[in-house]
């Protein structure tokens, strides 16, 4: 058989294979979004589901432009293989890749009792975990089975449990059950809705019984919601703040070490008395940002505050804060931002792996 007819038929035999596989991608992700089954932007889901199962359609183009490249080498079919790899590191590699990333705190104290009889208070931070449409059962069993080799005294987690979750929400997130460490959480609104809009289909969806209904669930699971609660860990004040901030009570001692967990940093802003009586004894740890899923230098930050309104993407940050106690702006607090463990928007991630936060907390005596 001539070589030319052979490597017509191939050519064509491949690009069929191509249209099967894309039009697989579509009903996998129609199908995938009836599951989901969002009550609103139901479009918008499905063409982020798309860009999700596109990964195979991707393989099956890095395989027709490898196939080119061996017949003619343009440097066209070189383009498209480059790109179908970035691709696919962007939605099956990187995503997958957990870290977990260590990081010592000091945080002031200038209560009579000396800071050297507390010890450091080991926390692994998480947020933005998003069970929905773009996670996997592997990938959390992966997340669980990591934080429980940890060597820390508590888990937390910053809000964004949830990103279209489908209605059996105790089913997908059961694997939590299994960490072997307090767990501590703060919800963020966008849970709220997301269960709010759940509940709708069932002839609810009332915000408060969303809210309580959730904390519920996480309950079952073994982990504990205090939003605009306070507890203590280790001699340190942990509050939890959300939009209602009831952060004024109870009362706090004056100068004590405190941790305020919130899932976006904004609300410090929104409600900045809460500030006013802390000084800069507080640590705030925040989530939200995803550190932008894609970290491009200088681009990211700009992407990052224009679309949460966050100037920090992620990392420690310290702030100034106008006290109306004190008559000039002093560096007031710090805060953390943690880059999260899922995905919204689209299912990519690019220099910004998920990541577990471990941070090291170590009250300090206040020389201020």
């Amino acid at each position: 058989m001539d070589e030319s007819v052979v490597t017509s038929w191939l050519t064509n035999w491949l690009g069929q294979i191509g249209w099967w596989i894309a039009i697989g991608v579509v009903i996998a992700a129609g199908l995938r979004t009836l599951y989901a089954n969002p009550k609103t932007q139901k479009i918008k889901v499905m063409l982020q589901l798309v860009t999700l199962y596109a990964r195979y359609w991707v393989w099956w183009l890095l395989s027709w432009s490898i196939w080119h490249l061996s017949v003619d080498g343009q440097v066209f079919y070189w383009w498209v293989a480059v790109l179908s790899l970035l691709y696919l590191y962007m939605n099956w590699v990187e995503p997958h890749r957990l870290r977990v990333q260590y990081r010592q705190i000091a945080l002031p104290d200038n209560r009579k009792v000396p800071a050297q009889s507390l010890p450091p208070l080991r926390l692994a931070v998480i947020g933005d975990i998003h069970v929905g449409i773009f996670s996997t059962k592997h990938r959390l069993e992966r997340l669980v089975n990591q934080l429980n080799r940890l060597d820390v005294d508590a888990i937390l987690c910053v809000g964004d449990w949830l990103y279209h979750p489908g209605a059996d929400l105790i089913g997908q997130m059961l694997i939590f059950k299994a960490l072997n460490k307090p767990c501590y959480s703060v919800l963020s609104q966008a849970d709220v809705e997301q269960l709010q809009a759940i509940d709708r289909q069932q002839g609810s969806g009332n915000y408060l019984l969303a809210n309580e209904r959730l904390t519920q669930v996480l309950a079952t699971l073994g982990i504990q919601v205090f939003d605009d609660q306070a507890l203590y860990l280790g001699g340190i004040r942990l509050v939890g703040l959300t939009e209602s901030v009831k952060l004024a009570q109870p009362p706090r001692e004056s100068g004590h070490p405190v941790i305020i967990a919130t899932h976006d940093i904004k609300q410090l802003k929104v409600h900045s008395h809460a500030l006013d009586r802390v000084g800069s004894h507080v640590l705030v740890i925040a989530g939200q940002t995803h550190g932008g899923q894609v970290n491009l230098p200088f681009l990211t930050p700009i992407l990052v505050k224009a679309m949460t309104g966050n100037a920090s993407v992620a990392g420690l940050f310290t702030h100034h804060h106008h006290n109306a106690n004190q008559p000039k702006q002093v560096p007031s607090y710090q805060s953390w931002t943690t880059t999260g463990i899922g995905m919204t928007g689209l299912p990519f991630r690019l220099f910004c792996p998920p990541t577990i936060d471990v941070l090291t907390i170590q009250v300090t005596a206040d020389k201020s």
